[in-house]
């Protein structure tokens, strides 16, 4: 990949990466959903967690624990690595 495409596919994970939290703190979980792969696996089970497969049920699980309250996630100085 050359430096124009990799500059390319940084800026699209930096986009996502807003999308992300600008669906999850204005609590557009339909927007939200869509940031995802329908394959989306979640595993915090290391961590006391749990594991969940499929974004619908990550959604719905996420939605559950937040519900309405106010969130403000920021992101700053992405890290980002193409492999």
């Amino acid at each position: 990949m050359d430096d124009a495409a990799a500059l390319v596919e940084i800026e699209a994970i930096k986009q996502l990466k807003a999308r992300y939290c600008r669906h999850l703190d204005t609590k557009d979980w339909t927007a939200w959903r869509g940031v995802f792969a329908d394959d989306f696996l979640s595993d915090t089970s290391k961590a006391g967690g749990k594991l969940i497969r499929g974004a619908d049920e990550f959604v719905a699980f996420t939605r559950k624990g937040v519900g309405e309250r106010a969130t403000a996630h920021q992101v700053h100085a992405p890290e980002i690595e193409l492999t």
